[in-house]
């Protein structure tokens, strides 16, 4: 975990993206309390996913996905505002502040002051995300996986793998001068093992992820997932009814 502010990151990332600074996201709160708000805020989010299936010893489906917008969010006394826009450029985030406001109105207004960058603590080290490592490498993970479980016990028939990894960019600025952003990877390694003997079929899922990059499968490897899902699986093949009445 690098010790570390993370707020200049993100930040940065918003900026350079879509030219988000503060100017501009003082501008858009001030069109959100512009029917009189008390308070507004501006929740700015960029998220790159993806997905890799494999079934039967292959890749089944691969996908990658991008998806970005900006929620706002105004308060006054107990009504509140909300719009979101997935336009970044700057008519569509007053636009969007906009409707906000007028859901949210009253006749006084409360001008937004000036934004103060918030020192947050950086969790999660974005230098690590596996969202642009090579798929051949996560498929060598899944196949590592779908070997190992094989290799457990002859009666798994079938193992499947899913490699699920996502980086995500985050900005907040509040009308009372408060901003702060992080950056959040994400991996996810699922096994599901499908066990037959003597017509039964038994199939059991594990598998395991964090806020981290390829360095979770230091400490997780894929050979170790997979045998756990296989080992319930065929643990399932001995279970017996529960006797009746309990």
């Amino acid at each position: 975990m690098a010790d570390v502010s993370s707020a200049d990151a993100g930040t940065d990332y918003i900026r350079d993206k879509f030219g988000i600074d503060d100017a501009i996201a003082t501008s858009v709160l001030d069109a959100a309390l512009s029917y009189g708000g008390d308070y507004a805020e501006l929740f700015f989010e960029h998220k790159d996913s993806g997905s890799i299936v494999y079934e039967q010893q292959a890749v089944k489906t691969a996908t990658r996905s991008l998806s970005q917008g900006m929620g706002v969010r105004v308060l006054s006394g107990e009504a509140v505002g909300y719009a979101y826009s997935e336009d970044l450029d700057l008519p569509a985030l007053r636009r969007a502040a906009d409707t906000a406001a007028k859901i949210a109105s009253r006749d006084e207004k409360t001008p937004p002051v000036d934004v103060v960058h918030y020192e947050t603590p950086q969790y999660y080290s974005p230098e690590g995300s596996t969202i642009d490592v090579p798929p051949q490498d996560k498929v060598d993970l899944m196949m590592r996986a779908d070997q190992a479980a094989r290799a457990y016990d002859p009666s798994i028939a079938r193992a499947d793998i899913n490699f699920v990894d996502e980086l995500k960019h985050i900005a907040i600025y509040t009308s009372d001068g408060r901003m702060a952003s992080d950056i959040q990877p994400l991996v996810r390694f699922n096994v599901s093992c499908l066990s037959e003997r003597d017509g039964s079929r038994q199939t059991a899922r594990w598998g395991g992820g964090g806020r981290m990059g390829m360095a979770y499968f230091d400490g997780s490897s894929p050979e170790a997932l997979a045998e756990e899902a296989a080992r319930q699986a065929v643990l399932l093949q001995s279970s017996v009814e529960a006797p009746a009445g309990t």
